[in-house]
């Protein structure tokens, strides 16, 4: 070292930690590129050599740590000498600012993704994922023991069975498993069911409720005594009434169950009433009485608006009740025709022909099912599909004791003494399963059938 001038030394000591982790030598002006930054590939040659053949020729055999760790550089005089920084460690230090606002924009997508699925999805994605872990921790299967009674009926709210007597609503899994039971103490129990929630209420008095997997979720009266009622895909929901003021009234409520929308009738009782699936149409059906005779009309609305966008009368049927189709269609089940009208109110009608209505099930928006009677023959039936534009899928006959009928996306299920039929949206190769000899309602779940009787529930596999 004594060979080597004063102002061309330059010695940097460094702990057997701080070598560890790379001692490096850096140019402010421009980024970190190789071993010794941007001090250009020449000069951090040179460097490198002069502290190597330095470093052997004094120290040859160090006994020490001290003086192992010990280099020294010979740094050229036309070098910039306020361009050198000694950094310890080989990284660049964390820019934390930078990782924190990378992160929080990071949680800022996400949040809004969320609450754009929110927005687009059945009643939430928020709802839907209480839903989803509603179900967990609830033992039981299918068959499971129920206290039935006269009023008691059976629909498929998404992929749950919910079951209204006289006293209480029933909540089932698709496996069998009870999620709750809840009492209403209404006078006339009724329900309606969507892929998202349910609602029953009391044609005897105002009072409804609005349910799904995890329970009631909300209460409250309507303004009048209630007529009917239907709850949309997307879990806005109407209610029809007697008014004081008109004949009847409809009212839609938004998902979180502020009011969205009214229409009063003035001449005829709204006694059937659906939601497209995104709760921005409001189909009703309607009936009066003149001289004797029912007059039924159906009706579609903008629910932003009081004008009519469609409108069908007829003057010699009476009119049971309306759904809308995947189409975005409405349907329309009379006594005497099914028919099917678009938002130009062209209509599309399949006839009876003379047999008389049995059972019906509206509640898929991909077809309708409809069982007719012939001459008064229990044993003389037939058993047709409907889509959504009106046309018939399949009209075949069925010669067993017939009881109901229920439609999912896929199969048609008709229930019979001691049986269930199952026919595929082709009307052929029908298969059939046994089930309990008095069982009173059926419904369709997926590619089987839940079938509801004197005292027990169950699921029938094909």
């Amino acid at each position: 070292m004594a060979d080597l001038p004063e102002e061309k030394k330059r010695k940097v000591k460094s702990s057997n930690d701080s070598k560890k982790s790379g001692s490096v030598l850096r140019d402010r002006t421009g980024p970190s590129s190789g071993f010794f930054g941007g001090l250009g590939s020449k000069l951090s040659k040179k460097l490198a050599k002069n502290a190597d053949e330095f470093s052997r020729e004094q120290d040859p055999a160090p006994d020490t740590d001290t003086e192992k760790d010990s280099l020294v550089f010979d740094i050229p005089e036309s070098a910039d000498k306020t361009s050198f920084q000694v950094i310890q460690g080989g990284k660049r230090p964390r820019n934390r600012q930078r990782e924190a606002i990378a992160i929080c924009s990071v949680i800022a997508a996400i949040l809004v993704v969320f609450a754009i699925i929110n927005l687009l999805s059945p009643a939430g994605i928020v709802e839907g994922t209480k839903v989803f872990f509603a179900g967990f921790g609830h033992s039981g299967k299918f068959p499971a023991e129920v206290s039935n009674t006269p009023l008691s009926m059976i629909e498929r709210c998404g992929s749950d069975i919910m079951m209204l007597t006289d006293t209480s609503v029933y909540c089932y899994k698709s496996n069998g498993r009870q999620v709750y039971t809840i009492q209403h103490a209404y006078q006339d129990p009724a329900m309606a069911v969507s892929e998202s929630r349910t609602i029953v209420f009391d044609r005897e008095s105002e009072r409804y409720m609005v349910l799904n997997r995890t329970g009631v979720l909300y209460e409250d009266k309507a303004d009048g005594k209630i007529i009917t009622a239907c709850v949309g895909d997307d879990g806005s929901y109407a209610i029809s009434t007697y008014s004081a003021s008109y004949v009847s009234s409809v009212k839609v409520y938004k998902p979180d169950f502020k009011e969205r929308f009214v229409w009063n009738s003035s001449d005829s009782y709204v006694i059937s009433a659906d939601i497209s699936p995104n709760g921005k149409r409001l189909a009703v059906g309607c009936i009066k009485a003149v001289d004797g005779e029912f007059h039924s009309s159906v009706k579609l609305f903008n629910v932003k608006k009081t004008d009519t966008l469609a409108s069908v009368q007829y003057d010699d049927a009476l009119l049971l009740s309306v759904s809308f189709t995947s189409e975005g269609n409405v349907g329309a089940v009379l006594s005497d025709r099914y028919v099917v009208m678009d938002d130009e109110s062209k209509v599309t009608a399949f006839s009876y022909g003379g047999a008389e209505l049995a059972s019906f099930d509206n509640t898929s928006s991909s077809h309708t099912a409809i069982l007719l009677t012939k001459y008064n023959d229990a044993s003389n039936n037939s058993v047709v599909l409907i889509d959504g534009e009106g046309e018939v899928l399949f009209n075949t006959g069925f010669e067993n004791e017939a009881v109901s009928v229920a439609a999912s996306d896929r199969y048609v299920f008709v229930l019979g003494k001691g049986s269930v039929t199952r026919f595929p949206k082709s009307g052929e190769d029908p298969k059939t399963a046994k089930s309990n000899l008095d069982c009173t309602d059926i419904a369709a779940s997926g590619s089987r059938a839940v079938v509801l009787g004197s005292s027990v529930i169950d699921k029938v596999s094909f």
